[in-house]
C-alpha cells in the first residue's frame, strides 16, 4: 500500500526544479531580450515626441519602462511640459528627470520684484482686484530656486501664480508651497493689516 512520504514529495519536487532549470533559463532570456525590445522601441517614440514637441536639446534613455530624461531647456516651464508629453507615451512606466533650466542668472531680488508683478496682474486679471492689492501670495527666491507660499482661497489663482513662476525667464526650479483654504481671505486681510502697521509689503 502507498504511504505518502515528505522525503518522496522533496526529492520529486527537487528533480521537477533540475529538469525544469534550461526551461526557466530559456524563459529567463526571452523575458530579458523582450524587455530590451520594448525599451528601444520606446526610446524611439520618446525622441521622435520630444523632437516634434521642440525639445532639441533634451535627451532620454530607457531602462525597463522608466525613461531617464537628461539635457537642458531655456524654461522651468518647458521641464514640466517634457515630461508630461513622455508621461502620455505608451510602454513608459515612470520617468525620472535629471533636466537642467539653462535660465540666465538674475539677482534674486529682480526676480522676485518680476515675480511679485506678475502674480498681481494675473490676480487682477482673474479677480478684478486693483494693482498693488495683496494676493495673499508670498515668494521666496534664492539663486534661481522659487518658493511660493501663503493662504488663497481661489484654487485657480494657485495654479495660474504656479504657471505664471513656471514661465518666468530666471526660474530655475520652483517648490509651490501655497495652500488654499476658505478662510484664506480673512487669513490675508489680517496679514495685510499686521505688514500696513509695521511697514512691511503684504508680498515679501
Amino acid at each position: 500500500m502507498y504511504r505518502w512520504s515528505p522525503a518522496l514529495v522533496w526529492v520529486s519536487r527537487r528533480d521537477h526544479d533540475e529538469k525544469d532549470l534550461p526551461f526557466r533559463s530559456r524563459h529567463r532570456a526571452c523575458c530579458t531580450r523582450s524587455l530590451r525590445t520594448n525599451d528601444s522601441a520606446t526610446q524611439e517614440a520618446v525622441q521622435r515626441s520630444l523632437s516634434a514637441d521642440g525639445f532639441k536639446n533634451v535627451d532620454a534613455s530607457v531602462l525597463q519602462g522608466v525613461v531617464t530624461l537628461g539635457g537642458s531647456v531655456p524654461l522651468y516651464r518647458a521641464r514640466i511640459d517634457a515630461m508630461m508629453v513622455v508621461s502620455k507615451i505608451q510602454g513608459v512606466r515612470g520617468v525620472r528627470d535629471e533636466i537642467e533650466v539653462a535660465a540666465p542668472s538674475i539677482p534674486d531680488r529682480k526676480l522676485k520684484a518680476e515675480l511679485d508683478e506678475a502674480i498681481i496682474r494675473t490676480a487682477y486679471e482673474r479677480l478684478g482686484r486693483p494693482s498693488k492689492a495683496p494676493t495673499g501670495i508670498c515668494v521666496h527666491v534664492h539663486s534661481g530656486v522659487v518658493t511660493l507660499s501663503g493662504y488663497i482661497a481661489d484654487p485657480g489663482l494657485a495654479m495660474a501664480a504656479h504657471a505664471v513662476s513656471a514661465s518666468t525667464v530666471g526660474v530655475k526650479s520652483l517648490h509651490d508651497k501655497i495652500e488654499v483654504s476658505p478662510d484664506a481671505s480673512l487669513m490675508t486681510e489680517w496679514t495685510s493689516r499686521a505688514d500696513s502697521s509695521t511697514g512691511l509689503s503684504s508680498v515679501p
